[in-house]
């Protein structure tokens, strides 16, 4: 189409000169230069018979099937044949002669007279301003009407300009100052310069591609001339001669179906540059192209044209350059352009489709092809040798993916990553690709990232940065590749430190930025260094949007950036290369501790698990990013992502308040969790890092701050702020002191106890000091952590551990029944009795145990709540500290009667139910006071009662227990021994003395004594309802009873043979116990005069030795 167009403008042009346009020239056959007085004669003969050009000519188009080749073969035809040869090879075989008759023949047709000629019969009224009709130098009134051709509206006439246009291309000295311009530097770069008077047909129509080859070595002056012509060629890819040829067959092959005109069929070819089946001949020109458009966006006539009215109002084209260019006053630059457009689009202005269209393709060949970034290459050219010489032999971007993952000091030696000059231009250039608007202008991206998109992401509209996020969001999912995840996050890397390549984030944030950050008010800003990325805007939002608690009205972020803030932050948790202000302070720690645990993710949890040997500055920032996880838990990515469930159905109310980790704490042996092996592991992990800084737990921080600060000062494990806190509130409740810790703290400590005592782990005390008990007798516990059966565990088997292990685990038990949420084990077992029987157990871990035990005879009891019920409440008889009401009622009588006992306790020490059974003695010799009877008889019952709850007894008749009561439930075990006794059956001597003790000391009662108790309890309301308890009172009533039921009389017998065999063996303790023992012997008149002969020997033995070893003086004895 284009060459039947072109030899119809030839046809015009010779017709106005044998009309007499043009002057008569000589016959060329001369070989002597043409004059005008000869160009008749030459205009009038036929060139297919030319002699100069016949040879050439059957030559060279005998095998041309478009025309048939005879003496009367149009001269036009044979033009058009010699034309496409001498211009497709550099030796076509044109004979320099035909080249001369040729190119004489297109000057002469170009002069002015015949232009002028051509246009008032084609471009009738059409105007060509600042056009000298009358100027007769070659070029300059065509190259003047040819650059108005984008004024040009009637189709003929611009049709007539474009074919125009492609004959003056195809040498450069048609080109008005083309020549003159850029003499100087075809020489410099040897482009085939050569004197008017040689026309060599290799030496002109390749000149302007050569010079425009050296773009930026160019002169000035030529820089411009090439532009200029770059522009009139923009039209149509015929324009561009050596483009034209280098192309045709891909034309064929990629573009068949495109129409020329306006740029399509450049457009075609370029969206098909990288592919494999494009030629190495036509992709180097398509390159040799693009770079001009990079150095003035008109090149690019579709960009000039569907952006024509944005550029007019945001007055990008008049901007000129980058500040320094010396061309900035001549032309302007893509990359500038495309910043100016963008800084235009988001300022909310209305950008057409075809305008955003031509933006995207312009940023994807930046993207495509470095070579088209002069200062890229300029400043990375070292980089690029060094480092990415593979990736230089492959298209489709991967040099830039190469420089930009070797930006990354994290993931590369110091010696392998780039100059920091570079780095700045890879900056830049992500900054004008405006790689986080649509993922498809990275070709890599797209490549990897396509079924990733396809699956996950296929909601996801291409601008606004949906895509980009959408892939951001699926990092953790089952859909994302390892492909697409590494160029992700080499992306990720740049954008995480430009808040402004995150267009959501930008145009949530741009206000908030402004006000609170200050923030260019311009999306793009340049300066001598570069377009500036504003490093500093995001962690100012991180900090408004996490940290700025106090806020008010002036500096308060807005909902919608907050959200923003959060959801770039979720993405970027996990990433240390995605926190900048992580990875700066952070390296050397990284580099030592963390060298191995290099995968995504690893590197912050390695950081948190070593916070103790971080550096101060590292230290810091980890702190206040844990302390952030501990709030707002999808900064916690694994977290948050296998406890998305948990999270869903037990803590959605917090998201946004923060306290999610807390809940999910809260939650961990729900049932639904119990199975969640993945969720329950990410919780316990986070607990064991909160280890390291009290500061780590949202709200144990929020609720004890100022507690910490008065009562725990300098103090930041949590460990050790736990211990404290938790022995002021012990202490406080023994000594009976108004509590120093505000109770808000107070549920704190007791909900981080219940946390402590569920997973050993959480305890370095207790993994400290009971270690090795841990590994004797609790081995298959600790291997199965959780649940709190390692303290358990230790607890069943206290009288075999070591003395550290035993002191901890005192002051454990004394907490566990002072505060009421830190018995783990205890609120685990008996969680559905506290709930149908204790609904305000709040007060104190004992009320808590009271409320249960008072339940223990209830049927529906459960038998696993019961047993540990049970085993609590024999540790409180262990020690009377460990019993609160005991301890209140018998303070005064324990200082009174047990002092030996008291003197030898320690705080962490138990007196293994010594005191108590002194104050069991006083009980029975009557000398205790009311209240303290009244707590003692209930601790003889619930001993009575159960055997486990006797430490005593378990410990002097353990053999007993085992031989001769096996199988006996515990309620059954004591009435067991004592049966033993009355019948004389073989004890020990400590455990018939115990026994003989527990026989008395419920012989105090009847109601000390349960089986007693019920068999006799209608006997009691008939004979003894008058009689009130203690001192034995009422059992001495019984045995005068005459006539008690059978079943009555029965025990009340075999407990009279107790008392009797008691008495036997139970040591005497006082003088009143030994008078009545004399008193009652068979032996009494023997221990009488014993103790009568005693005295009588005493008393004349001190008479006689008295007078013999003491005489006393007369004088003294007169006195």
């Amino acid at each position: 189409m284009w060459a039947t167009s072109l030899l119809r403008t030839l046809a015009l042009l010779l017709a106005l000169a044998l009309a007499g346009a043009l002057e008569e020239a000589p016959h060329p056959a001369t070989g002597a230069k043409a004059s005008q007085d000869a160009e008749v004669d030459f205009l009038s003969v036929k060139l297919v018979t030319h002699p100069l050009c016949v040879q050439d000519i059957h030559r060279l188009c005998a095998g041309d099937n478009s025309i048939a080749l005879n003496d009367n073969t149009p001269n036009l035809d044979i033009m058009s044949c010699l034309l496409d040869q001498q211009e497709e090879e550099e030796d076509a075989g044109v004979s320099p002669q035909c080249h001369h008759v040729l190119w004489q023949l297109r000057h002469n047709l170009t002069r002015s007279a015949s232009i002028v000629r051509a246009l008032n019969t084609l471009c009738p009224g059409q105007k060509f301003a600042g056009c000298e009709e009358t100027d007769q130098r070659p070029g300059h009134f065509i190259s003047c009407v040819v650059e108005q051709m984008d004024n040009v509206e009637d189709d003929g006439c611009a049709d007539f300009l474009e074919n125009l246009a492609v004959m003056i291309f195809t040498d450069y000295r048609m080109i008005y100052k083309f020549a003159e311009d850029c003499g100087p530097d075809i020489d410099r770069f040897q482009c085939g310069r050569l004197e008017d008077s040689d026309e060599k047909a290799h030496s002109q129509g390749k000149t302007i591609e050569c010079v425009s080859s050296h773009m930026e070595k160019l002169s000035d002056s030529c820089k411009l001339q090439v532009l200029r012509v770059a522009e009139l060629q923009a039209e149509d890819y015929h324009m561009d001669r050596p483009l034209y040829f280098a192309c045709r067959e891909d034309r064929e092959r990629f573009c068949a179906s495109t129409l020329s005109g306006n740029g399509k069929v450049y457009q075609c070819l370029l969206h098909h540059k990288m592919e494999k089946e494009m030629s190495k001949k036509c992709r180097k020109q398509l390159t040799r192209r693009q770079k001009m458009t990079s150095v003035d966006y008109k090149v690019s006539k579709r960009l000039r044209k569907a952006c024509k009215t944005e550029l007019a109002d945001s007055g990008c084209r008049q901007a000129g350059g980058l500040p320094g260019d010396s061309e900035a006053a001549h032309s302007v630059k893509l990359g500038f352009v495309l910043l100016c457009l963008d800084n235009y689009q988001k300022q909310g202005k209305q950008v057409s489709g075809e305008c955003v269209q031509e933006m995207v393709d312009h940023r994807r060949a930046l993207m495509e092809d470095y070579t088209l970034s002069p200062e890229l290459i300029m400043s990375c050219a070292e980089d690029i040798d060094r480092l990415c010489a593979t990736e230089a032999q492959l298209r489709g971007g991967q040099v830039i993916h190469c420089l930009m993952m070797r930006a990354n000091p994290a993931k590369v030696a110091e010696e392998e990553r780039i100059s920091n000059q570079c780095l700045r231009q890879v900056e830049d250039l992500l900054r004008m690709a405006d790689v986080g608007q649509d993922w498809k202008v990275d070709p890599v991206l797209q490549q990897a990232c396509a079924p990733v998109v396809r699956e996950a992401c296929s909601d996801a509209r291409g601008g606004d940065g949906a895509v980009l996020s959408c892939l951001a969001e699926t990092l953790d999912s089952d859909a994302m590749t390892d492909e697409c995840e590494h160029v992700l996050l080499q992306i990720q890397y740049f954008v995480s430190r430009d808040f402004k390549l995150d267009p959501q984030l930008y145009k949530m944030c741009l206000k908030d930025a402004q006000r609170l950050c200050h923030a260019s008010d311009q999306w793009w800003e340049h300066g001598e260094t570069g377009v500036s990325n504003d490093p500093m805007v995001l962690p100012c939002l991180y900090r408004n949007a996490y940290h700025n608690y106090n806020e008010t009205a002036a500096d308060k972020m807005s909902d919608g950036c907050r959200s923003a803030v959060r959801r770039v932050m979720k993405v970027r948790a996990d990433e240390v290369d995605l926190r900048p202000e992580i990875e700066e302070v952070c390296m050397q720690d990284l580099a030592k501790l963390c060298s191995e645990r290099t995968q995504r993710g690893h590197e912050i949890v390695c950081l948190q698990d070593n916070y103790r040997e971080l550096k101060p500055k590292c230290q810091a920032v980890i702190q206040s990013l844990t302390q952030d996880e501990a709030r707002y838990v999808e900064l916690n990515p694994v977290v948050a992502r296998v406890c998305k469930n948990s999270i869903k159905q037990n803590c959605m109310h917090l998201m946004e308040k923060g306290g999610v980790m807390e809940c999910l704490i809260e939650h961990k042996d729900d049932p639904d969790l119990k199975h969640a092996a993945k969720c329950r592991a990410a919780i316990s992990h986070f607990q064991i890092i909160s280890l390291a800084d009290y500061t780590f737990s949202y709200k144990f921080k929020q609720g004890c701050q100022s507690d910490i600060l008065q009562l725990c000062k300098n103090m930041e494990r949590k460990a050790d702020v736990m211990a404290c806190l938790s022995a002021a509130m012990l202490n406080d409740t023994l000594d009976g002191r108004r509590q120093r810790v505000s109770k808000p703290c107070r549920l704190q400590v007791e909900s981080q106890l219940l946390q402590r005592e569920e997973n050993e782990a959480l305890d370095p005390r207790l993994n400290k000091d009971c270690g090795k008990d841990i590994h004797t007798h609790c081995r298959h516990e600790s291997e199965n952590k959780g649940s709190g059966r390692v303290l358990e565990c230790l607890r069943e088997h206290v009288d075999e551990l070591l003395p550290a292990c035993s002191h901890l685990l005192f002051r454990r038990q004394q907490q566990s029944l002072i505060l009421p949420q830190a018995d783990y084990f205890l609120f685990n077992a008996c969680k559905g009795m506290i709930l149908k029987y204790c609904r305000a157990p709040e007060s104190s871990g004992a009320e808590l145990l009271g409320c249960l035990k008072a339940q223990l005879d209830e049927p529906s009891f459960d038998p696993t709540c019961e047993k540990v019920v049970s085993r609590r409440l024999a540790e409180q008889k262990r020690d009377y500290r460990l019993h609160p009401a005991l301890r209140r009622a018998c303070q005064a009588e324990a200082r009174a009667h047990c002092a030996p006992f008291l003197e030898r306790q320690t705080p962490d020490s138990s007196l293994q139910g010594q005191v108590t059974a002194c104050l069991a003695g006083a009980l029975r010799r009557g000398m205790l006071g009311d209240a303290c009877s009244r707590q003692v008889d209930l601790v003889l019952r619930e001993a009575a009662r159960d055997v486990r709850q006797d430490p005593l007894l378990l410990r002097d008749c353990a053999a007993e227990i085992a031989q001769q009561c096996t199988g006996l439930p515990p309620e059954r075990v004591g009435e067991c021994l004592r049966e033993k006794l009355a019948a004389g059956s073989a004890l020990s001597d400590a455990c018939a003395r115990r026994v003989a003790r527990i026989v008395e000391d419920v012989n105090v009662d009847v109601h000390t004594d349960p089986q007693l108790s019920v068999a006799c309890g209608l006997d009691l309301q008939r004979h003894c309802a008058h009689v009130p308890p203690g001192h034995g009172a009422q059992l001495t009533c019984l045995t005068e009873v005459h006539d008690p039921t059978q079943r009555c009389a029965d025990v009340l017998n075999m407990r009279l043979k107790m008392v009797a065999a008691a008495l036997k063996v139970r040591p005497v303790e006082t003088v009143p116990e030994l008078i009545a023992s004399v008193r009652d012997s068979p032996s009494r008149d023997f221990f009488v005069l014993l103790v009568f002969g005693i005295l009588v020997v005493m008393f004349f033995g001190g008479l006689c030795c008295g007078r013999v070893t003491k005489r006393a003086k007369y004088i003294h004895k007169i006195k």
